[in-house]
Protein backbone atom coordinates (compact mmCIF):
# COMPACT_ATOMS: atom_id res chain seq x y z
CA UNK A 1 0.00 0.00 0.00
CA UNK A 2 1.43 3.38 -1.03
CA UNK A 3 1.75 6.39 1.29
CA UNK A 4 -1.12 8.00 -0.63
CA UNK A 5 -3.35 4.98 0.07
CA UNK A 6 -2.43 5.19 3.77
CA UNK A 7 -3.55 8.80 4.01
CA UNK A 8 -5.88 9.08 7.03
CA UNK A 9 -7.46 12.53 6.44
CA UNK A 10 -8.36 14.57 3.38
CA UNK A 11 -9.57 18.14 2.95
CA UNK A 12 -13.23 18.68 1.99
CA UNK A 13 -14.46 21.59 -0.14
CA UNK A 14 -15.46 23.54 2.97
CA UNK A 15 -11.89 23.27 4.32
CA UNK A 16 -12.67 20.70 7.02
CA UNK A 17 -10.83 17.41 7.45
CA UNK A 18 -12.61 14.11 6.76
CA UNK A 19 -11.53 10.49 7.05
CA UNK A 20 -10.39 8.67 3.94
CA UNK A 21 -11.50 5.06 3.44
CA UNK A 22 -8.24 3.96 5.02
CA UNK A 23 -8.78 6.38 7.94
CA UNK A 24 -12.30 5.01 8.48
CA UNK A 25 -10.93 1.45 8.45
CA UNK A 26 -8.14 2.41 10.85
CA UNK A 27 -10.65 3.89 13.33
CA UNK A 28 -12.71 0.68 13.22
CA UNK A 29 -9.54 -1.35 13.78
CA UNK A 30 -8.54 0.62 16.90
CA UNK A 31 -12.12 0.68 18.27
CA UNK A 32 -12.38 -3.12 18.03
CA UNK A 33 -8.90 -3.55 19.49
CA UNK A 34 -9.83 -1.25 22.39
CA UNK A 35 -12.94 -3.30 23.24
CA UNK A 36 -11.20 -6.65 22.79
CA UNK A 37 -8.37 -5.51 25.06
CA UNK A 38 -10.84 -4.49 27.74
CA UNK A 39 -12.62 -7.86 27.57
CA UNK A 40 -9.30 -9.70 27.90
CA UNK A 41 -8.21 -7.53 30.86
CA UNK A 42 -11.47 -8.07 32.77
CA UNK A 43 -11.93 -11.75 31.83
CA UNK A 44 -11.90 -14.28 34.68
CA UNK A 45 -11.72 -17.18 32.24
CA UNK A 46 -8.32 -16.15 30.88
CA UNK A 47 -5.31 -16.68 33.19
CA UNK A 48 -3.25 -13.57 33.86
CA UNK A 49 -0.19 -15.20 32.31
CA UNK A 50 -2.03 -15.70 28.99
CA UNK A 51 -3.72 -12.31 28.61
CA UNK A 52 -0.81 -10.59 26.89
CA UNK A 53 -0.33 -13.57 24.56
CA UNK A 54 -4.04 -13.60 23.57
CA UNK A 55 -4.00 -9.85 22.86
CA UNK A 56 -1.03 -10.36 20.53
CA UNK A 57 -2.82 -13.29 18.86
CA UNK A 58 -5.86 -11.10 18.17
CA UNK A 59 -3.65 -8.35 16.70
CA UNK A 60 -1.89 -10.86 14.45
CA UNK A 61 -5.20 -12.38 13.32
CA UNK A 62 -6.66 -8.93 12.51
CA UNK A 63 -3.52 -7.94 10.61
CA UNK A 64 -3.62 -11.03 8.39
CA UNK A 65 -7.37 -11.49 7.95
CA UNK A 66 -9.18 -8.16 8.39
CA UNK A 67 -8.78 -6.17 5.18
CA UNK A 68 -12.16 -4.43 5.08
CA UNK A 69 -14.69 -3.01 7.56
CA UNK A 70 -17.09 -5.90 6.83
CA UNK A 71 -14.46 -8.40 7.99
CA UNK A 72 -14.89 -7.29 11.61
CA UNK A 73 -18.40 -8.76 11.49
CA UNK A 74 -17.43 -11.72 9.29
CA UNK A 75 -14.85 -12.98 11.81
CA UNK A 76 -16.96 -12.32 14.93
CA UNK A 77 -17.01 -16.04 15.76
CA UNK A 78 -13.18 -16.21 15.60
CA UNK A 79 -12.82 -13.15 17.85
CA UNK A 80 -15.25 -14.67 20.37
CA UNK A 81 -13.10 -17.81 20.40
CA UNK A 82 -9.97 -15.81 21.23
CA UNK A 83 -11.85 -14.00 24.02
CA UNK A 84 -13.26 -17.21 25.57
CA UNK A 85 -16.88 -16.01 25.23
CA UNK A 86 -19.81 -16.92 22.99
CA UNK A 87 -20.53 -15.06 19.78
CA UNK A 88 -23.83 -13.86 21.28
CA UNK A 89 -22.01 -12.40 24.30
CA UNK A 90 -19.53 -10.61 22.03
CA UNK A 91 -22.35 -9.24 19.86
CA UNK A 92 -24.14 -7.91 22.95
CA UNK A 93 -20.97 -6.17 24.20
CA UNK A 94 -20.27 -4.65 20.76
CA UNK A 95 -23.85 -3.38 20.40
CA UNK A 96 -23.67 -1.61 23.77
CA UNK A 97 -20.21 -0.12 23.47
CA UNK A 98 -18.98 0.09 19.87
CA UNK A 99 -20.47 3.46 18.81
CA UNK A 100 -19.21 5.31 21.90
CA UNK A 101 -15.71 3.85 21.58
CA UNK A 102 -15.62 4.48 17.81
CA UNK A 103 -16.58 8.14 18.30
CA UNK A 104 -13.81 8.68 20.87
CA UNK A 105 -11.25 6.88 18.73
CA UNK A 106 -12.16 8.93 15.65
CA UNK A 107 -12.01 12.23 17.56
CA UNK A 108 -8.59 11.41 19.00
CA UNK A 109 -7.28 10.00 15.70
CA UNK A 110 -8.42 13.11 13.80
CA UNK A 111 -6.83 15.46 16.35
CA UNK A 112 -3.53 13.55 16.22
CA UNK A 113 -3.47 13.53 12.42
CA UNK A 114 -4.22 17.26 12.19
CA UNK A 115 -1.41 17.93 14.66
CA UNK A 116 0.96 15.83 12.52
CA UNK A 117 -0.03 17.81 9.43
CA UNK A 118 0.59 21.13 11.19
CA UNK A 119 3.98 19.99 12.57
CA UNK A 120 5.13 18.76 9.18
CA UNK A 121 4.76 22.26 7.72
CA UNK A 122 7.71 24.64 8.21
CA UNK A 123 6.13 28.07 8.08
CA UNK A 124 8.31 31.09 7.38
CA UNK A 125 5.52 33.55 8.12
CA UNK A 126 1.90 33.92 9.22
CA UNK A 127 0.63 34.38 5.66
CA UNK A 128 2.28 31.12 4.60
CA UNK A 129 0.64 29.32 7.52
CA UNK A 130 -2.77 30.76 6.66
CA UNK A 131 -2.45 29.53 3.06
CA UNK A 132 -1.41 26.06 4.28
CA UNK A 133 -4.32 25.74 6.72
CA UNK A 134 -7.05 27.50 4.73
CA UNK A 135 -5.92 26.65 1.23
CA UNK A 136 -5.49 28.93 -1.74
CA UNK A 137 -9.24 29.36 -1.96
CA UNK A 138 -10.84 30.72 1.22
CA UNK A 139 -13.63 28.40 2.46
CA UNK A 140 -17.13 29.66 1.54
CA UNK A 141 -19.19 31.35 4.27
CA UNK A 142 -16.12 31.80 6.50
CA UNK A 143 -14.38 34.87 7.89
CA UNK A 144 -11.38 35.94 9.95
CA UNK A 145 -12.16 37.03 13.52
CA UNK A 146 -10.01 38.08 16.48
CA UNK A 147 -10.27 35.67 19.41
CA UNK A 148 -8.11 35.99 22.54
CA UNK A 149 -5.73 38.25 20.64
CA UNK A 150 -5.23 35.82 17.73
CA UNK A 151 -6.70 35.60 14.25
CA UNK A 152 -8.88 32.51 13.78
CA UNK A 153 -11.35 31.37 11.11
CA UNK A 154 -15.08 31.21 11.86
CA UNK A 155 -17.57 29.23 9.76
CA UNK A 156 -20.63 31.49 9.60
CA UNK A 157 -23.02 28.61 8.88
CA UNK A 158 -21.97 26.34 11.77
CA UNK A 159 -20.08 28.66 14.11
CA UNK A 160 -17.09 26.28 14.04
CA UNK A 161 -13.76 27.91 14.88
CA UNK A 162 -10.55 26.71 13.18
CA UNK A 163 -8.03 26.76 16.03
CA UNK A 164 -4.56 28.31 15.61
CA UNK A 165 -1.83 25.93 14.41
CA UNK A 166 1.91 26.13 13.80
CA UNK A 167 3.43 29.55 14.54
CA UNK A 168 0.10 30.96 15.73
CA UNK A 169 -0.34 28.04 18.08
CA UNK A 170 3.16 28.52 19.55
CA UNK A 171 2.46 32.21 20.21
CA UNK A 172 -0.82 31.34 21.92
CA UNK A 173 0.80 28.56 24.00
CA UNK A 174 3.55 30.89 25.26
CA UNK A 175 0.96 33.52 26.19
CA UNK A 176 -1.10 30.97 28.12
CA UNK A 177 2.01 29.78 30.00
CA UNK A 178 2.78 33.37 31.09
CA UNK A 179 -0.83 33.91 32.21
CA UNK A 180 -0.77 30.63 34.15
CA UNK A 181 2.44 31.69 35.97
CA UNK A 182 0.82 35.03 36.93
CA UNK A 183 -2.29 33.25 38.20
CA UNK A 184 -0.26 30.82 40.34
CA UNK A 185 1.81 33.71 41.80
CA UNK A 186 -1.34 35.64 42.72
CA UNK A 187 -2.80 32.53 44.41
CA UNK A 188 0.38 32.06 46.47
CA UNK A 189 0.29 35.73 47.61
CA UNK A 190 -3.38 35.38 48.53
CA UNK A 191 -2.72 32.23 50.63
CA UNK A 192 0.19 34.00 52.38
CA UNK A 193 -2.01 37.00 53.28
CA UNK A 194 -4.76 34.70 54.62
CA UNK A 195 -2.27 32.78 56.81
CA UNK A 196 -0.94 36.05 58.30
CA UNK A 197 -4.47 37.27 59.08
CA UNK A 198 -5.39 33.94 60.73
CA UNK A 199 -2.25 34.09 62.86
CA UNK A 200 -3.04 37.64 64.00
CA UNK A 201 -6.64 36.76 64.89
CA UNK A 202 -5.42 33.74 66.86
CA UNK A 203 -3.09 35.97 68.95
CA UNK A 204 -5.90 38.47 69.67
CA UNK A 205 -8.14 35.59 70.75
CA UNK A 206 -5.51 34.39 73.26
CA UNK A 207 -5.15 37.89 74.77
CA UNK A 208 -8.92 38.21 75.20
CA UNK A 209 -9.06 34.81 76.93
CA UNK A 210 -6.35 35.94 79.42
CA UNK A 211 -8.25 39.15 80.25
CA UNK A 212 -11.57 37.31 80.68
CA UNK A 213 -10.12 34.67 83.02
CA UNK A 214 -7.44 36.54 84.98
CA UNK A 215 -8.28 40.24 84.64
CA UNK A 216 -9.50 40.54 88.27
CA UNK A 217 -6.56 39.00 90.14
CA UNK A 218 -4.39 42.11 89.78
CA UNK A 219 -4.78 45.44 91.58
CA UNK A 220 -5.41 47.15 88.29
CA UNK A 221 -8.07 45.52 86.10
CA UNK A 222 -6.79 44.30 82.79
CA UNK A 223 -8.58 45.36 79.63
CA UNK A 224 -8.05 45.20 75.90
CA UNK A 225 -7.87 48.41 73.93
CA UNK A 226 -10.77 48.77 71.50
CA UNK A 227 -8.41 49.13 68.59
CA UNK A 228 -6.98 45.67 69.37
CA UNK A 229 -10.29 43.81 69.55
CA UNK A 230 -11.83 45.50 66.53
CA UNK A 231 -12.57 42.95 63.82
CA UNK A 232 -9.99 42.79 61.10
CA UNK A 233 -11.33 43.27 57.62
CA UNK A 234 -9.96 40.68 55.26
CA UNK A 235 -9.81 41.97 51.72
CA UNK A 236 -10.10 39.06 49.33
CA UNK A 237 -8.17 39.48 46.15
CA UNK A 238 -10.40 38.43 43.29
CA UNK A 239 -8.37 37.23 40.38
CA UNK A 240 -10.24 37.34 37.08
CA UNK A 241 -10.25 33.92 35.45
CA UNK A 242 -8.29 33.61 32.27
CA UNK A 243 -10.41 32.09 29.56
CA UNK A 244 -8.35 29.22 28.27
CA UNK A 245 -8.86 28.01 24.74
CA UNK A 246 -9.56 24.27 24.77
CA UNK A 247 -7.15 22.02 22.96
CA UNK A 248 -8.38 19.35 20.54
CA UNK A 249 -8.21 16.60 23.17
CA UNK A 250 -9.21 18.50 26.33
CA UNK A 251 -12.73 17.04 26.36
CA UNK A 252 -11.68 13.55 25.34
CA UNK A 253 -11.54 11.00 28.14
CA UNK A 254 -8.90 8.31 28.06
CA UNK A 255 -10.22 5.61 25.80
CA UNK A 256 -11.10 3.31 28.66
CA UNK A 257 -14.18 1.17 28.08
CA UNK A 258 -16.49 0.42 30.97
CA UNK A 259 -18.42 -2.75 30.10
CA UNK A 260 -20.62 -2.23 33.11
CA UNK A 261 -21.85 0.93 34.76
CA UNK A 262 -22.41 0.25 38.46
CA UNK A 263 -23.91 3.11 40.42
CA UNK A 264 -21.52 4.64 42.94
CA UNK A 265 -22.71 4.43 46.51
CA UNK A 266 -23.38 7.77 48.15
CA UNK A 267 -21.42 8.54 51.33
CA UNK A 268 -23.19 10.79 53.83
CA UNK A 269 -21.74 12.72 56.74
CA UNK A 270 -23.43 12.29 60.13
CA UNK A 271 -25.10 15.71 59.76
CA UNK A 272 -26.38 14.91 56.26
CA UNK A 273 -27.67 11.54 57.47
CA UNK A 274 -29.51 13.20 60.37
CA UNK A 275 -31.11 15.77 58.03
CA UNK A 276 -32.06 12.97 55.62
CA UNK A 277 -33.68 10.96 58.43
CA UNK A 278 -35.61 14.00 59.67
CA UNK A 279 -36.86 14.75 56.17
CA UNK A 280 -37.86 11.10 55.76
CA UNK A 281 -39.84 11.19 59.02
CA UNK A 282 -41.57 14.42 57.95
CA UNK A 283 -42.39 12.90 54.58
CA UNK A 284 -43.85 9.80 56.25
CA UNK A 285 -45.96 11.94 58.58
CA UNK A 286 -47.26 13.92 55.60
CA UNK A 287 -48.02 10.73 53.67
CA UNK A 288 -49.94 9.29 56.65
CA UNK A 289 -51.92 12.51 56.96
CA UNK A 290 -52.84 12.55 53.27
CA UNK A 291 -53.80 8.86 53.40
CA UNK A 292 -56.09 9.55 56.36
CA UNK A 293 -57.88 12.25 54.35
CA UNK A 294 -58.03 9.92 51.33
CA UNK A 295 -57.11 12.91 49.20
CA UNK A 296 -54.15 11.28 47.43
CA UNK A 297 -55.17 8.74 44.78
CA UNK A 298 -52.84 5.76 44.75
CA UNK A 299 -51.05 5.03 41.47
CA UNK A 300 -52.17 1.69 40.06
CA UNK A 301 -49.51 -0.96 39.55
CA UNK A 302 -48.90 -2.09 35.95
CA UNK A 303 -50.61 -5.40 35.16
CA UNK A 304 -49.38 -8.30 33.01
CA UNK A 305 -50.69 -6.70 29.82
CA UNK A 306 -48.92 -3.41 30.58
CA UNK A 307 -45.61 -5.23 31.13
CA UNK A 308 -45.93 -7.29 27.94
CA UNK A 309 -43.56 -5.69 25.40
CA UNK A 310 -42.31 -6.11 21.86
CA UNK A 311 -39.31 -8.19 22.97
CA UNK A 312 -41.60 -10.83 24.57
CA UNK A 313 -43.84 -10.70 21.51
CA UNK A 314 -40.88 -11.52 19.23
CA UNK A 315 -39.52 -14.26 21.52
CA UNK A 316 -42.85 -16.09 21.74
CA UNK A 317 -43.51 -15.71 18.00
CA UNK A 318 -40.02 -17.01 17.19
CA UNK A 319 -40.45 -20.03 19.50
CA UNK A 320 -43.82 -20.98 17.99
CA UNK A 321 -42.42 -20.61 14.48
CA UNK A 322 -39.50 -22.92 15.33
CA UNK A 323 -41.91 -25.66 16.45
CA UNK A 324 -43.94 -25.23 13.25
CA UNK A 325 -40.86 -25.52 11.04
CA UNK A 326 -39.87 -28.77 12.78
CA UNK A 327 -43.51 -29.95 12.90
CA UNK A 328 -42.79 -30.83 16.53
CA UNK A 329 -46.29 -31.13 18.06
CA UNK A 330 -45.14 -32.96 21.20
CA UNK A 331 -42.38 -30.43 21.84
CA UNK A 332 -44.85 -27.57 21.38
CA UNK A 333 -47.36 -29.08 23.84
CA UNK A 334 -44.62 -29.70 26.42
CA UNK A 335 -43.38 -26.12 26.07
CA UNK A 336 -46.91 -24.68 26.34
CA UNK A 337 -47.82 -26.71 29.41
CA UNK A 338 -44.94 -25.15 31.39
CA UNK A 339 -45.31 -21.68 29.85
CA UNK A 340 -46.27 -18.52 31.77
CA UNK A 341 -49.94 -17.40 31.96
CA UNK A 342 -49.20 -14.55 29.54
CA UNK A 343 -47.63 -16.94 27.01
CA UNK A 344 -50.66 -19.30 27.26
CA UNK A 345 -52.99 -16.35 26.70
CA UNK A 346 -50.87 -15.20 23.76
CA UNK A 347 -51.12 -18.54 21.95
CA UNK A 348 -54.88 -18.82 22.57
CA UNK A 349 -55.53 -15.23 21.47
CA UNK A 350 -53.42 -15.78 18.34
CA UNK A 351 -55.40 -18.96 17.50
CA UNK A 352 -58.75 -17.17 17.86
CA UNK A 353 -57.54 -14.16 15.85
CA UNK A 354 -56.60 -16.56 13.02
CA UNK A 355 -60.07 -18.16 13.17
CA UNK A 356 -61.70 -14.72 13.16
CA UNK A 357 -59.64 -13.71 10.11
CA UNK A 358 -61.06 -16.75 8.30
CA UNK A 359 -64.63 -15.60 9.00
CA UNK A 360 -65.44 -17.58 12.16
CA UNK A 361 -67.39 -15.84 14.92
CA UNK A 362 -65.56 -15.71 18.28
CA UNK A 363 -67.28 -15.23 21.66
CA UNK A 364 -64.56 -13.07 23.17
CA UNK A 365 -66.41 -12.52 26.48
CA UNK A 366 -66.68 -16.28 26.99
CA UNK A 367 -63.04 -16.63 25.95
CA UNK A 368 -61.91 -14.10 28.59
CA UNK A 369 -63.82 -16.00 31.32
CA UNK A 370 -62.40 -19.34 30.19
CA UNK A 371 -58.82 -18.04 30.14
CA UNK A 372 -59.31 -16.50 33.59
CA UNK A 373 -60.03 -19.99 35.00
CA UNK A 374 -57.05 -21.41 33.12
CA UNK A 375 -54.44 -18.71 33.93
CA UNK A 376 -55.88 -16.70 36.89
CA UNK A 377 -55.50 -13.52 34.84
CA UNK A 378 -58.37 -11.03 35.09
CA UNK A 379 -60.68 -10.77 32.06
CA UNK A 380 -59.88 -7.06 31.61
CA UNK A 381 -56.16 -7.90 31.57
CA UNK A 382 -56.68 -10.58 28.91
CA UNK A 383 -58.77 -8.17 26.83
CA UNK A 384 -56.04 -5.53 27.12
CA UNK A 385 -53.44 -8.14 26.13
CA UNK A 386 -55.43 -8.96 23.01
CA UNK A 387 -55.47 -5.26 22.01
CA UNK A 388 -51.73 -5.02 22.60
CA UNK A 389 -51.00 -8.10 20.50
CA UNK A 390 -53.01 -6.62 17.61
CA UNK A 391 -50.99 -3.40 17.85
CA UNK A 392 -47.67 -5.26 18.06
CA UNK A 393 -48.70 -7.11 14.89
CA UNK A 394 -48.93 -3.69 13.23
CA UNK A 395 -45.56 -2.72 14.72
CA UNK A 396 -43.91 -5.89 13.38
CA UNK A 397 -45.38 -5.26 9.92
CA UNK A 398 -44.19 -1.61 9.94
CA UNK A 399 -40.65 -2.57 10.97
CA UNK A 400 -40.51 -5.22 8.23
CA UNK A 401 -41.32 -2.46 5.73
CA UNK A 402 -38.65 -0.23 7.31
CA UNK A 403 -36.03 -2.99 6.94
CA UNK A 404 -36.99 -3.40 3.28
CA UNK A 405 -36.53 0.36 2.69
CA UNK A 406 -33.29 0.57 4.70
CA UNK A 407 -31.74 -2.19 2.60
CA UNK A 408 -32.02 0.17 -0.39
CA UNK A 409 -29.78 2.77 1.29
CA UNK A 410 -26.05 3.32 0.52
CA UNK A 411 -23.51 0.82 1.88
CA UNK A 412 -22.27 3.21 4.61
CA UNK A 413 -25.82 3.44 6.03
CA UNK A 414 -26.22 -0.34 5.97
CA UNK A 415 -22.81 -0.70 7.65
CA UNK A 416 -23.92 1.51 10.55
CA UNK A 417 -27.19 -0.41 10.83
CA UNK A 418 -25.31 -3.69 11.28
CA UNK A 419 -24.02 -2.49 14.66
CA UNK A 420 -26.95 -0.32 15.78
CA UNK A 421 -30.00 -2.33 14.71
CA UNK A 422 -30.25 -4.43 17.93
CA UNK A 423 -30.18 -1.20 19.97
CA UNK A 424 -32.72 0.44 17.66
CA UNK A 425 -35.01 -2.59 17.98
CA UNK A 426 -34.85 -2.37 21.79
CA UNK A 427 -36.31 1.16 21.73
CA UNK A 428 -39.60 -0.29 20.43
CA UNK A 429 -40.01 -2.24 23.68
CA UNK A 430 -41.56 0.99 25.01
CA UNK A 431 -44.38 0.82 22.39
CA UNK A 432 -47.14 1.97 22.37
CA UNK A 433 -45.53 4.85 24.36
CA UNK A 434 -44.12 6.33 21.15
CA UNK A 435 -42.87 9.55 22.73
CA UNK A 436 -40.53 7.38 24.81
CA UNK A 437 -39.62 5.33 21.72
CA UNK A 438 -38.64 8.53 19.88
CA UNK A 439 -36.63 9.81 22.84
CA UNK A 440 -34.62 6.57 23.18
CA UNK A 441 -34.15 6.37 19.40
CA UNK A 442 -32.69 9.88 19.27
CA UNK A 443 -30.16 8.97 21.98
CA UNK A 444 -28.84 6.29 19.61
CA UNK A 445 -29.10 8.17 16.31
CA UNK A 446 -27.46 11.36 17.60
CA UNK A 447 -24.14 9.46 17.78
CA UNK A 448 -24.29 8.63 14.04
CA UNK A 449 -22.86 11.09 11.45
CA UNK A 450 -25.59 13.18 9.82
CA UNK A 451 -25.23 11.76 6.30
CA UNK A 452 -25.85 8.22 7.58
CA UNK A 453 -28.35 9.29 10.26
CA UNK A 454 -30.84 11.18 8.06
CA UNK A 455 -32.20 8.26 5.98
CA UNK A 456 -32.54 6.07 9.10
CA UNK A 457 -34.23 8.92 10.95
CA UNK A 458 -36.68 9.62 8.12
CA UNK A 459 -37.73 5.99 7.52
CA UNK A 460 -38.16 5.07 11.20
CA UNK A 461 -39.70 8.45 12.05
CA UNK A 462 -42.45 7.99 9.45
CA UNK A 463 -43.19 4.50 10.81
CA UNK A 464 -43.42 5.78 14.40
CA UNK A 465 -45.72 8.61 13.36
CA UNK A 466 -48.09 6.20 11.56
CA UNK A 467 -48.09 3.70 14.43
CA UNK A 468 -48.75 6.40 17.04
CA UNK A 469 -51.61 7.80 14.95
CA UNK A 470 -53.21 4.35 14.49
CA UNK A 471 -52.87 3.49 18.20
CA UNK A 472 -54.37 6.77 19.42
CA UNK A 473 -57.32 6.53 17.01
CA UNK A 474 -58.06 2.90 17.92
Amino acid sequence: MSDLDRKVLERALDGSYQFTKYGEFLSYYHAHLQIFGKIVTESKKIPETEKSHITNEIKAFMKSHVKHVDHFFHYAKDFAGFLKITQEELTSIMNKNFLDVLQKVQEKLKAQEIEKISKSNKFSGITEEIVAIVGEIFPPKCRFILQDGLIVIENLATGTITQPQGILKEIKTEREKEEEKKRQLQEQLQRLRERNVEKFLEEVSILKEIVDNFGTITEVALELKPEIIQPVKVHTIVTPETKKEKGPLDDVEDLELELSNPKAEAVETEEEQEVSENQSEEANDLADFLDSLESTPKKSEPDEADLFDYKQYLEITKTIQAFKVKNDVNGYNAWLSSASPVTKCFTSIRTNLSKEAKGQSIDWSGFYSFMQQKTNLKPEVIEKLKAKILHLDQLKSSLDICVHELKKQPSEVIQILKTTWPQILETFNSAPNYSEVESKLQEILIKIPETQRKPIENILGQAIQNLSSRYNSA
